[in-house]
């Protein structure tokens, strides 16, 4: 959901649940953005005697179904259309679905056994061919790229995991990203990509190239990584470029990256100088985060991090209270760590520790 995020998505609902926060805010910030999306109805193998057809189409698995299962399929079908009704949002079994351009696209699934997955696939890279069709051509000399993932490789060190949506990389390209504490300089040391039938998230070899063409998943090898920040943009300073004009493109870009977090900044931080603080693991995360924060609670934000809460973070909270506004000494994380040390920290300082996000917000500001 943040600025450098793919222009179509696929969100998530399960066919027992009602929907959660997380993916109603996500809704709103598509139907703000304007950007065209599909929907996974998870779980359907969970039916009561629905017949699963493992990795099958869901259309095939769906005529071998008995009236029983049809039927509380359709009802499970009708109580979601009431639901995402209620945010403006109308929705229809895919199959079904004679208004694609104005009703959004249901797709019956299991993350269990497979069934519906092919469909889901075919519906995204409909929605792309008809909605981002220049997006979709290929132009070699314009990078897209963004980081998906930071870790710590044994051998290593800190390495990225990307998406390479456009263009090429090299291994020696001067590559630009935004990191914790500002943007972030450095040379691609190497790239990695796994074996061919292997996918980029899970453990085990890789395999060093040269270069790599879109589109592709590829891990990055290069010093300085250990404050990247899930989300950035990954720009490439072009290698033709020397003396003054490559000073002055390397001055834009860092510009560029830093953007990010500034309009952020600009947009929720308040100029009162109190709020909480909030806290996320990505770009994304923090984005929806705030917007949720701000415009729904309406709770005033001091500041916020990317990164695990620290006791400095802790630090920075309690100045809340000496500034006679306790009901704001708070920290507000999503899908972020906190060590045990600054959990004990802070029960030695008596502060408490909740769980959820989004009910300690709609708490907080009740």
């Amino acid at each position: 959901l943040s600025p450098v995020c793919l222009g179509s998505l696929r969100r998530a609902a399960t066919v027992r649940e009602k929907l959660q926060p997380t993916t109603l805010q996500a809704l709103r910030m598509l139907a703000m953005k304007k950007t065209p999306f599909v929907i996974a109805m998870n779980k359907v193998d969970l039916l009561y005697g629905w017949e699963s057809v493992k990795n099958g189409s869901f259309a095939d698995g769906y005529d071998n179904q008995g009236k029983r299962q049809k039927e509380l399929l359709d009802d499970y079908l009708l109580k979601l259309q009431g639901l995402f009704g209620q945010e403006g949002i109308n929705i229809e079994l895919y199959s079904r679905n004679k208004k694609k351009k104005h009703v959004v696209s249901l797709v019956p699934t299991s993350a269990h056994t497979g069934e519906g997955i092919p469909d889901l696939l075919c519906l995204l890279a409909e929605l792309c061919q008809s909605y981002m069709t220049k997006g979709l051509q290929f132009v070699s000399d314009r990078v897209v790229c963004s980081v998906l993932e930071v870790k710590k490789e044994q051998g290593k060190g800190r390495v990225i995991d990307v998406i390479l949506a456009n263009g090429q990389l090299h291994a020696e390209d001067h590559i630009i990203l935004a990191g914790l504490n500002g943007p972030i300089q450095t040379k691609v040391k190497a790239l990695l990509l796994p074996n061919s039938d292997q996918d980029m998230r899970v453990k085990g070899e890789t395999r060093v190239v040269s270069s790599v063409c879109a589109a592709a998943g590829v891990r990055i090898q290069a010093m300085g990584l250990e404050n990247a920040l899930a989300g950035s943009q990954v720009l490439v300073v072009p290698s033709e470029l020397k003396g003054e004009e490559r000073e002055e493109v390397i001055a834009d870009m860092l510009s560029q990256v830093d953007g990010d977090l500034a309009s952020m900044t600009k947009q929720y931080v308040s100029s009162k100088g109190y709020g909480i603080i909030l806290q996320a693991n990505t770009l994304g995360a923090m984005e929806a985060l705030l917007e949720f924060v701000s415009t729904k609670c309406k709770i005033p934000i001091k500041d916020f991090r990317i990164g695990p809460i620290c006791k400095a973070d802790i630090a920075r909270a309690a100045v809340m209270i000496e500034k006679k506004k306790p009901q704001f000494s708070c920290i507000l994380g999503f899908t972020v760590s906190c060590a045990r040390d600054v959990v004990a920290y802070a029960k030695k300082k008596k502060y408490r520790l909740r769980g959820r996000s989004s009910e300690t917000a709609k708490a907080h500001r009740g």
